[in-house]
């Protein structure tokens, strides 16, 4: 067994994430040195995947474009309304979320820690009444703007047009900080340079 899964298995066993009884009891027994036979390691291997898919599902690598207008392209796509705002915080970073689409709408509540270019991320659905409940906190720290959405080979383009000030902005969600990223051909017209990383154009710096 290498040494990462190892190592991920007693990361795992050390945090205060809550773990199945079976899954610890394995964790138990390499901690403490139990022979490492087929069956365990087969057990451990399954294990550590698990747990990295969960990393890296709570960890969002994007990149981040300024365009000097809306591509027609991603004009005609499909998009949703989004009506977003953050309660105040230094080190942690709430933002509720309200999201129309034909046929529908949702409430989501997201919490973020860290900047550039990954960021811890954890977000969940929530009912219209917590959203009610907690919008006036974010009061004077909102932002408005009509997101479209353009699929690109494997690769799902955002282009935000933000409804409250002149602003177009281009997110594409990545595996990892180190996947190549194609700029595309309907997009490259528009493009005035990467944003990734500055903080003049984080949702949480805009908001007003």
């Amino acid at each position: 067994m290498s040494p990462e899964i190892l190592d991920l298995l007693r990361a795992l066993l050390e945090s205060s994430a809550p773990v199945h009884p079976d899954a610890r009891e394995l964790l138990v027994q390499l901690r403490d040195g139990a022979p490492i036979d087929d069956a365990v390691g087969a057990r451990a291997t399954v294990l550590a995947a698990a747990l990295r898919e969960r990393r890296r599902a709570e960890v969002e690598t994007e990149r981040k474009y300024l365009l000097r207008g809306m591509p027609p392209e991603a004009r005609a796509g499909r998009s949703v309304t989004v009506a977003q705002g953050y309660v105040p915080g230094d080190r942690i970073g709430e933002r509720l979320r309200h999201v129309t689409f034909d046929g529908g709408e949702q409430w989501i509540r997201t919490i973020k820690v860290g900047s550039g270019m990954s960021r811890y991320e954890v977000e969940e659905e929530t009912t219209r009444a917590v959203f009610e409940a907690m919008w006036p906190l974010t009061l004077g720290r909102r932002v408005a703007k009509r997101r479209h959405y353009v699929e690109e080979g494997a690769l799902l383009w955002e282009i935000d047009d933000f409804t409250d000030r002149e602003l177009v902005l281009a997110e594409v969600e990545l595996h990892d900080e180190h996947q190549h990223v194609p700029i595309p051909a309907w997009l490259e017209p528009w493009l005035v340079r990467e944003v990734t990383g500055e903080g003049t154009y984080q949702n949480s710096r805009l908001a007003k």
